[in-house]
């Protein structure tokens, strides 16, 4: 088996043994992409150029949508009436990876525009917590009654997040990382792609 991409823009399994099992004579690699499923049936799975292949058990793992889907398949609505869903159809847009325009007082955490799937999670959610919980503190001490962050400084962190990305070969490829886990799905880096480490200093100087 070959592998059609620079290492490490799709996600790696580092699983021992993974890739040698492709090898195996008794395996057979199909790409769906050119050839797709046209219908299971009663032994197996038939595929759109007519080869049918035999199976004892099927397993179906369709993935999900990751990193934006945990927060658009909420039904959030904004307060000027536009749903989440709607807003990220074409590309998600976000401030610091913590909070949206729109959506007063409401925080996220290890999600989108975050260092996220490029990460540990616990140390990005320790940079995180720590900024929201800042950010409340001061809120409660000025007596303030919601943050909203502005449309300008969530796309000028959008453009942060995009350059980050493109000092990369995140973009050569429609990958997990791109949101390239669901058909359809914009084209765009989800992630901050500069370490936890320069992440907490940009988060730490706002």
């Amino acid at each position: 088996m070959f592998m059609p991409h620079y290492f490490g823009v799709k996600r790696p399994c580092l699983e021992n043994n993974y890739y040698e099992q492709f090898n195996r004579p008794n395996v057979d690699v199909i790409d769906i992409k050119d050839n797709p499923i046209a219908e299971f049936t009663e032994t197996g799975i038939k595929l759109e150029n007519g080869d049918h292949y035999e199976f004892d058990v099927v397993a179906v793992a369709t993935g999900f949508d990751i990193t934006t889907g945990g927060m658009t398949n909420m039904g959030l609505v904004s307060i000027q009436d536009t749903t989440l869903q709607e807003e990220w159809r074409k590309a998600a847009v976000t401030y610091l990876g913590t909070t949206v325009s729109g959506y007063p007082n409401m925080f996220h955490l290890y999600g989108p525009h975050g260092p996220t799937l490029l990460s540990n999670g616990p140390s990005t959610v320790e940079v995180q917590g720590r900024w929201i919980c800042d950010t409340i503190r001061k809120v409660t001490r000025e007596n303030l009654k919601y943050i909203n962050p502005t449309q300008e400084a969530s796309r000028e962190w959008k453009r942060r997040i995009n350059a980050l990305s493109d000092a990369t070969l995140f973009p050569t490829t429609r990958s997990t990382y791109m949101g390239g886990s669901m058909p359809g799905k914009a084209f765009e880096q989800v992630n901050y792609a500069g370490g936890i480490p320069q992440y907490a200093i940009e988060v730490g100087e706002i």
